[in-house]
C-alpha cells in the first residue's frame, strides 16, 4: 500500500483513532486493563536485566506472570523506554473493595493508585505511558492493514477498505486494548499484516512474496502463540495461487519449494524461543508451567456446557465491543443490544454476498460450483478463513481455561479481518443507500467517543482514584451503604491509652 496512494478518508480515520486512542490511555490509570501490570513489569524486567524472565510453578516467585509469552512485545517495549530511569520499586498495592461484578458499588479500579502517576510522568509512570504510545501506533498500524483487506474482500473496493477500517478503528474495545501495554496489541497487528500478505501471496506467489510471508509468520510465533492458527493459511495460499497457471504435473517443484520457505523460514526465526522453552520446561509452549502458576485462578474445573457456551457468547461479545477495566467496567445494556443489531445486520450482507455468488455458477456440478466461487473470490474465502482459524483456536483454548479465557480481546489476531467482513456485510446490505453507507464511519467515530467518553472517566475519576489509604487496606461494607476502605493509625498503642484513627471510606 502505497502512501501516495492512502486516500485523506483514511488519514482522517487514523486521526481520530489516534486520538482517541491516545486520549484513553491518559485516561484510564496504570495497569488498570487485564493484565498490564504484568505485561509492563515484562518490558521493566528486560530492561533491567538485560535477559528473559523465567515462569515458575509458583505464583509469587515470578518477576511477571506473563513469563512464558514468547518476548517480541517486550523487546519493542524495552527499546522505546531505553532512556527512561525507573528507578523506583516495581509494585502496585491491589484494592481490596475491587469486584470483578460490573454491577458491583465499589471502586472500580483493580489497583490502589498514588498521586505520583499523574502528570508530569517520571520513572515507571514514564516508562508505562510510552510503552501505551507504541501500542497507539500498532493499533494504527492494525486498522490501515484493516483498510487494505477490506479492500480485497470487496475486489478492490476503496469504500469497503474505509469502512473497514472505520469499524476497527471505532470499536471502543480494540481503543481500550491499544492503548494499554498487552501484547494483545501486536499480535492484532502481525496477525492483519500475516494475513494480508497471505492474500497477496495466494494472488501471485512470487519468491519475495513468500519471503515475506514466512518472515512476518515468524516474527507473529514470537508475539503469541495465537498466531499459530494463521500458519497454514500460508500453505492453502500458495496452492490458490498455482492452481489457475499449471497444470497439475507442474505444480509440484514451485509447491514444494516455496511451501518449504512457509515451513522452514518462520522457525528459523522463531525457533530458537520455542527450544528454550522445551529446555527449561520440557514444553515448547510453556504450557504446563503456565497453569500451574495461575491455577484455580484460570483452571476449568469441570467440562464445558452449553451453559459455558452461553456465557462465552455474552462475555466475549461485550468484551469485544466494549467491557473496559478488568472487564468490570460495562456499557449501558441497550448500546451492546446497538453493537449487535450492526453485526447481525453485517451478517445478513454476507449471506446475502455468498448466496449470489453462489447463483452465478447456476448449471455446474457442485465441486467444480465451489471451485469456481473458490477462485474467484480468494480474499474473501481467506479472511473467513482467518477468522474461523482463530475461535477454532481460542474454542480449544477454553476447553481448559475458565471464563478468563472468554475475553474478546483474545480473538484480536482477527480483528482487521473481522472489520473486513463486517464492512462487506454493511456494504452489500446497504448497496441502495449510498449516503448511509459514506457516513457510517463519522457515526461509528461519534458513537467510540461518546462511549469512551461517557464511561472511563465515571469509572476512573481524578482527583479521587489518588486517594489511597496511607496504612492499610481494608475492605468492610455495612448495611447504610458506607463501604470503608482503610485506615491510618498508630502502631502501637498501649492498654487504656487513647488514639487516633482516620477512616477512609464512602
Amino acid at each position: 500500500m502505497s502512501l501516495r496512494r492512502v486516500p485523506l478518508s483514511l488519514w482522517l480515520i487514523l486521526a481520530v483513532y489516534g486520538l482517541l486512542a491516545l486520549a484513553t490511555s491518559l485516561i484510564v490509570p496504570l495497569a488498570e486493563s487485564p493484565d498490564e501490570w504484568d505485561h509492563f513489569l515484562y518490558v521493566r524486567y528486560l530492561a533491567e536485566n538485560g535477559r528473559f524472565p523465567i515462569m515458575l510453578p509458583i505464583a509469587e516467585q515470578n518477576a511477571t506472570m506473563e513469563a512464558n509469552q514468547p518476548p517480541l512485545y517486550y523487546l519493542l517495549g524495552t527499546a522505546v523506554v531505553g532512556w527512561v530511569e525507573m528507578g523506583e520499586p516495581a509494585e502496585m498495592a491491589l484494592n481490596a473493595c475491587f469486584s470483578f461484578a460490573p454491577q458491583d458499588t465499589g471502586r472500580q479500579h483493580f489497583y490502589w493508585h498514588e498521586a505520583d502517576e499523574a502528570f508530569p510522568y517520571q520513572g515507571n509512570a514514564l516508562a508505562f505511558h510510552v510503552v501505551r504510545a507504541l501500542s497507539v501506533l500498532l493499533g494504527a498500524g492494525t486498522v490501515a492493514l484493516a483498510y487494505f483487506l477490506g479492500g480485497q474482500v470487496a475486489g478492490g473496493a476503496k469504500k469497503t477498505g474505509l469502512l473497514a477500517a472505520a469499524v476497527l478503528a471505532f470499536n471502543p474495545q480494540f481503543i481500550f486494548i491499544t492503548a494499554s501495554v498487552n501484547n494483545d496489541v501486536l499480535t492484532a497487528f502481525l496477525g492483519a499484516a500475516i494475513l494480508a500478505q497471505t492474500v497477496r501471496v495466494a494472488a501471485a506467489a512470487t519468491w519475495r512474496r513468500v519471503v515475506l510471508l514466512a518472515l512476518l509468520i515468524g516474527l507473529g510465533l514470537l508475539t503469541k502463540f495465537a498466531l499459530l492458527a494463521l500458519w497454514p493459511l500460508a500453505f492453502v495460499a500458495l496452492l490458490l495461487s498455482l492452481l489457475p497457471q499449471l497444470r497439475l504435473r507442474e505444480i509440484w517443484p514451485p509447491l514444494v519449494g516455496k511451501g518449504l520457505v512457509l515451513a522452514g523460514l518462520p522457525l528459523l526465526v522463531a525457533g530458537w524461543w520455542y527450544a528454550r522453552a522445551a529446555r527449561l520446561y520440557g514444553d515448547p509452549l510453556a504450557w504446563d508451567v503456565h497453569l500451574q502458576a495461575k491455577g484455580a485462578q484460570v483452571l476449568r474445573t469441570s467440562p464445558l456446557t452449553l451453559a459455558d457456551v452461553a456465557e462465552f457468547i455474552s462475555l466475549h461479545f461485550r468484551s469485544y465491543w466494549g467491557l473496559f477495566g478488568w472487564l468490570n467496567v460495562q456499557l449501558p445494556g441497550w448500546l451492546y443490544g446497538v453493537y449487535a443489531l450492526l453485526l447481525g445486520l453485517a451478517v445478513v450482507g454476507l449471506l446475502l454476498l455468498v448466496k449470489e455468488w453462489w447463483a452465478a455458477g447456476r448449471g455446474l456440478p457442485f465441486w467444480r460450483r465451489l471451485l469456481a466461487l473458490v477462485m474467484e473470490r480468494v480474499a474473501f474465502v481467506l479472511v473467513g478463513l482467518a477468522v474461523t482459524a482463530v475461535y477454532v483456536s481460542l474454542f480449544r483454548y477454553i476447553l481448559t481455561i475458565n471464563w478468563s479465557g472468554y475475553q474478546g480481546r483474545l480473538a484480536f489476531a482477527a480483528a482487521a479481518a473481522t472489520a473486513a467482513l463486517v464492512a462487506l456485510g454493511w456494504q452489500r446490505l446497504w448497496r441502495s443507500f449510498k449516503p448511509l453507507v459514506d457516513w457510517l464511519p463519522v457515526a461509528l467515530g461519534l458513537l467510540a467517543a461518546g462511549v469512551l467518553f461517557g464511561t472511563l472517566p465515571t469509572a476512573y475519576p481524578r482527583p479521587a482514584i489518588y486517594q489511597t489509604p496511607a496504612n492499610d487496606a481494608v475492605c468492610a461494607r455495612f448495611a447504610n451503604g458506607l463501604l470503608l476502605e482503610g485506615f491510618v493509625g498508630a502502631a502501637e498503642v498501649l492498654p487504656g491509652e487513647e488514639t487516633a484513627v482516620t477512616l477512609y471510606g464512602y
